[in-house]
């Protein structure tokens, strides 16, 4: 299940997602913020062994997932997101990560 959620990359969505399983999900970075918190769930989910990606919100609205769809970019990629690279739209980084895992 590939998911683009769109909502902050933060740790409250990281321990929702983890609970859920997708197995690549999208969040936006909320502009990252103190200690890196928008993007918190990126490493939380690379040591559960799942594939996060966060678009920039500069990029994409917080919270809008057609938004994130049209015109969102790849901004930060955990370890389990192979084949994904910032500045990726997010149609090409699901295909990108589709091919690099062999993803149907």
């Amino acid at each position: 299940m590939v998911v683009v959620c769109a909502s902050h990359g933060g740790e409250s969505s990281g321990q929702y997602a983890s609970q859920r399983r997708p197995s690549l999900i999208f969040f936006n970075d909320a502009g990252i913020g103190k200690d890196q918190a928008g993007i918190y769930a990126l490493e939380l989910l690379a040591n559960e062994g799942l594939a996060a990606v966060a678009v920039s919100s500069d990029t994409a609205r917080i919270g809008d997932v057609l938004d994130h769809w049209a015109s969102g970019r790849v901004s930060h990629v955990n370890t389990q997101a192979i084949g994904i690279k910032p500045n990726m739209s997010v149609v090409e980084a699901i295909d990108a990560w589709a091919a690099s895992t062999g993803y149907a």
